[in-house]
C-alpha cells in the first residue's frame, strides 16, 4: 500500500512493517535499491501521522476550551 490517505493506525503499521523490512526480521534483507524509496514512503507516512496528531491535539484544545466557556 503505497498511499498517505489512511488512518492514522494503518499509517503506522506500515511505517513498522518498513522497519521490519529493513531490519530483515522476514528473513530476508531489503534489496539495496529500494531501501531508500521504502524510507522516503515511511518519512512521508510519519509526516502524515504528525499532521494527524496535531489537528486531533487542536480539535482537543477547542473542545476543552469550549467546556471551560460553558462552565
Amino acid at each position: 500500500m503505497k498511499q498517505t490517505d489512511m488512518s492514522y493506525d494503518n499509517a503506522l503499521k506500515e511505517v513498522e512493517n518498513i522497519i521490519s523490512k529493513l531490519q530483515g526480521n522476514d528473513g530476508q534483507q531489503c534489496p539495496f535499491d529500494e531501501v531508500i524509496e521504502e524510507v522516503e514512503h515511511a518519512v512521508k507516512l510519519l509526516n502524515e501521522c504528525k499532521k494527524k496528531l496535531i489537528k486531533t491535539e487542536e480539535r482537543m484544545n477547542k473542545l476543552f476550551e469550549e467546556s471551560n466557556e460553558q462552565a
